[in-house]
């Protein structure tokens, strides 16, 4: 035995705990202050921050024009944060046409102002938000670059055996489910695939609550916030991660990369078995995290990593187009 073991050894159990605790502070605070610095807030406007608010507040228009009880003259405050983001987004970077965030921003309002005045509901209020420009890039755009798309049930009937990238390039976030519920064998199925994901070392951490009480849906989306005007989905999964599968300060990440690793595994074992699903976020504030906790029933030795809405296939619905951003703007080759 070394002397670094033979300190640790005599040292006292509260001194050692002390340490990991001054350890774990510090590294937190460290990742803090490098997220706290790059984040998209009122001092930072440099072409990502602009990027990512005219991609966010498009996709809320997205989302609304994806929904099949349209509601018109929806979203203006939406509409007025967008246009004041593309007008950032103008400034900041000379090339924005080429920018894919611009294109799907302009390609929304396009369908925005079409199914508006298609239907003779008269928005020129809104309208107004938005330059000449802004709406003759509009007209001028292409439908695939934003706004919402069809998505029929009887074109999931082959999911089982098509090629894997076929069925990744083809899967959609789907809000709207049939009213059919999930059986408990499709659940514990779809799991036990996605069981099948990486985990650090093996420890598998991930935790999942399978939620079919439709009160305890309503009540766990209401305080997650952010489904609101959808049906309550036939089924909702909770994914998190036991902290107790881990064994050292520097793993105080690990669950949500091990939690997301199975989430996106869940959610292509569903496509497969043509099970329709939305991932949902759960980054809560602490009371929100403790009611929702209270709520299911899970332990503080969890982490909670998201929601994924679940259930059968409707007939037809619509969801966001959700374009991606070009290979070249996110890809880095390091030779």
């Amino acid at each position: 035995m070394n002397i670094k073991d033979e300190v640790k050894k005599l040292t006292p159990v509260f001194l050692l705990e002390r340490k990991q605790w001054l350890h774990l502070k510090h590294e937190s605070l460290y990742q803090l202050k490098r997220f706290y610095n790059a984040i998209t807030n009122g001092s930072n406007n440099n072409v990502n921050h602009c990027i990512a608010k005219v991609t966010f507040y498009s996709h809320q228009i997205e989302k609304g024009l994806s929904h099949s009880n349209f509601r018109y003259g929806f979203g203006k405050s939406a509409l007025m944060n967008l246009s004041s983001a593309l007008e950032d987004l103008k400034r900041c970077d000379s090339d924005y046409p080429e920018c894919a965030a611009y294109q799907s921003a302009v390609a929304a309002l396009q369908e925005y102002r079409y199914k508006h005045e298609n239907a003779g509901y008269h928005i020129d209020d809104m309208i107004a938000l938005f330059p000449s420009d802004i709406w003759d890039d509009a007209s001028a755009s292409a439908s695939a670059n934003g706004g919402s798309v069809p998505v029929k049930a009887s074109l999931k009937d082959g999911n089982a055996t098509i090629p894997f990238e076929n069925l990744f390039l083809n899967r959609r976030s789907v809000r709207e489910f049939s009213d059919s519920p999930l059986t408990e064998t499709e659940i514990q199925h779809v799991i036990e695939v996605a069981t099948k994901a990486p985990s650090v070392c093996n420890r598998q951490p991930v935790r999942v609550y399978a939620i079919t009480n439709k009160s305890v849906i309503e009540k766990a989306l209401k305080l997650q916030g952010g489904f609101n005007g959808y049906k309550v989905p036939p089924a909702l999964f909770l994914i998190t991660a036991d902290n107790e599968a881990f064994l050292s300060i520097s793993e105080h990440n690990e669950g949500f990369v091990d939690g997301g690793l199975f989430s996106m595994a869940l959610l292509m074992a569903m496509e497969a078995n043509k099970i329709a699903a939305c991932p949902l976020n759960t980054m809560f504030s602490k009371q929100i995290d403790q009611q929702t906790r209270n709520l299911i029933g899970v332990p503080e030795n969890e982490f909670l990593i998201m929601y994924i809405a679940a259930g059968h296939f409707p007939d037809e619905t619509h969801t966001c187009i959700s374009k991606r951003y070009p290979v070249q703007d996110i890809l880095t080759i390091v030779r």
